[in-house]
């Protein structure tokens, strides 16, 4: 009998960019809630979750203020006393009671300093990672392992990082996929062999580059040319801050942007033996790629158009 084949596997050797790949909202909220109870759709799972919230996030989700929920899960937490946390602000409320999360969405998207509400800051970086096997199977295959394996290495470095199980973040063509947070980035094709040399880049304070989808509170051409950039300088041994001015004027099948490079530190020689250099035009070209959109439709080929970055020209 011949071994299935899984949607990251197919998208990984179709050779499509993961660079400006990464979920995006405006606001994203993260509910507690036992994984043994979540549904292909999360926000419809067992158990006594309210109903309605996916509704509730579509209808209130506006140019400016695009709402995403999704579910967080590890073991020992139950269906009371749960935990939201709000990003971007960095800010959670804790033992909430199932019956009172519409209630204070509700509140929230009145007026989100809302003082009656108990705010705490979130005191630690959170990494979000999808395990959502009843939405797609490679969430379950690859993402499984990925979190496992953060949780043991987070463990065994006494790093203050705190680790979940996230339902569908979008995207399991890339599993595994994972969210890191305060700061909205996005990962995707990361393998349990690679957790090691992620956690290096944040220990260091850098993103881990061969993964990097993108960062989830840009969205459009802006997220893929930081994401894409952030890739090309790692590619070439610059450990660079960006700084990016307005995207050019471009076409359907052509855009291009312009950047200037702070320098941190040289991670390693350059891959063309320059120097890093202070400011770069980079063009990017539409390209079309065919895979397949999910484990349970493998027969049914998508064709997407992505952006490549296809040349860096250096200005200064």
């Amino acid at each position: 009998m011949n071994e299935r084949s899984y949607c990251s596997e197919l998208t990984r050797s179709s050779g499509e960019p993961i660079g400006g790949t990464a979920p995006f909202a405006d606001q994203f909220i993260f509910i507690t809630w036992p994984k043994k109870l979540w549904n292909h759709e999360a926000l419809e799972s067992r158990g006594g979750f309210p109903m309605g919230l996916k509704q509730w996030s579509k209808s209130n989700s506006q140019p400016g203020n695009k709402i995403s929920i999704r579910l967080l899960s590890r073991s020992g937490i139950g269906t009371d006393g749960l935990s939201l946390f709000f990003y971007p602000q960095a800010k959670k409320l804790s033992h909430v009671k199932p019956d009172q999360i519409t209630g204070i969405l509700r509140r929230w998207l009145r007026f989100p300093e809302d003082p009656n509400l108990e705010w705490e800051p979130v005191d630690k970086e959170q990494l979000f990672v999808c395990t959502h096997g009843r939405h797609d199977l490679c969430c379950a295959k690859y993402g499984q392992v990925v979190y496992q394996r953060l949780r043991d290495e987070i463990d065994s470095r006494g790093l203050e990082l705190e680790v979940w199980e996230a339902s569908h973040l979008g995207g399991h063509r890339f599993a595994a996929n994972l969210m890191h947070f305060p700061g909205g980035h996005s990962h995707g094709h990361l393998e349990e062999d690679m957790v090691p040399a992620f956690l290096d880049t944040w220990q260091a304070g850098r993103i881990h580059a061969p993964t990097y989808r993108g960062c989830s509170f840009l969205e459009g051409k802006e997220q893929t040319a930081s994401a894409q950039l952030i890739q090309y300088c790692a590619d070439s041994g610059w450990d660079a801050e960006l700084d990016f001015n307005e995207i050019g004027e471009g076409t359907e099948s052509e855009f291009h942007i312009e950047a200037r490079l702070q320098p941190r530190k040289l991670l390693k020689e350059s891959v063309t033996g320059n120097t890093m250099p202070q400011r770069v035009r980079a063009c990017f070209h539409s390209k079309e790629f065919q895979n397949p959109g999910a484990c349970d439709a493998l027969n049914e080929i998508k064709i997407r158009k992505s952006w490549v970055i296809h040349q860096v020209q250096i200005l200064e």
